[in-house]
């Protein structure tokens, strides 16, 4: 069977990015256009109470661990001294220590809650690949979950094609296929991209089942134009 399958050029991945919380947009980190790498901070929400109460958080630590050293070493000596410290200055002592650490884990845990609510107002890239689009600018507001910005993953440039039932069993993972674009000042130029993937089985409403085909990017062959892959 000859012919071809049509496709337009893909990003290997195209991630939608949103918050988890509601807010103000801050400020970007990076403009549209720029390659990031994975855990780059994007851009970040309105913050200024969220860090106060980490600035807060922190001093309470610091205020809890002097406490602690002071009951510790309170106990250390009354122990030295338990010839002539009485059982109630013991364990007064040992109680104080106890209380202390007990203290000294909330505050931990305290910073640890209010770092993460921080750290929920800055959002990073899952993926390294290009920053493509900013949805909300310095100053609006967000929701939950909305959309405010785009990253693609251009390291492979991706063709997803609907092979007919007829063509069942002529892909295989691994093959090299012929392709060529159809569109843009280079329609013509053949290449060759890689199976990555073949459907385990075939839509039956459609009687077809779809391949994906990756192929290396150049100057040429980016992500929007439109493609087929070649049957012989």
């Amino acid at each position: 069977m000859r012919g071809s399958l049509q496709s337009p050029l893909l990003p290997r991945a195209d991630i939608k990015l949103s918050v988890p919380v509601e807010g103000i947009v801050g400020k970007y980190l990076v403009e549209e256009g720029e390659m990031v790498a994975e855990g780059q901070a994007l851009f970040q929400l309105q913050s200024t109470s969220e860090r106060l109460r980490v600035e807060q958080a922190e001093g309470t630590l610091i205020s809890v661990r002097a406490e602690v050293e002071k009951t510790e070493k309170a106990l250390s000596r009354i122990l030295e001294l338990s010839e002539i410290s009485s059982d109630k200055d013991v364990e007064l002592a040992k109680f104080d220590a106890a209380n202390a650490q007990g203290r000294l884990k909330n505050a931990e845990a305290a910073l640890a809650l209010a770092q993460s609510e921080l750290e929920k107002k800055t959002v990073r890239s899952p993926i390294t690949g290009l920053f493509l689009k900013k949805y909300k600018m310095p100053g609006e507001a967000v929701n939950k979950l909305e959309l405010i910005a785009r990253i693609l993953d251009i390291t492979k440039v991706e063709m997803v094609v609907f092979a007919d039932a007829l063509l069942w069993g002529k892909f295989k993972e691994g093959d090299v296929v012929p392709a060529e674009l159809t569109s843009g000042p280079d329609k013509g130029m053949k290449f060759e991209g890689k199976v990555s993937f073949v459907d385990r089985v075939i839509d039956p409403a459609a009687g077809t089942f779809r391949v994906k085909i990756l192929i290396e990017p150049s100057e040429e062959i980016v992500v929007g134009l439109s493609s087929r892959i070649l049957i012989e």
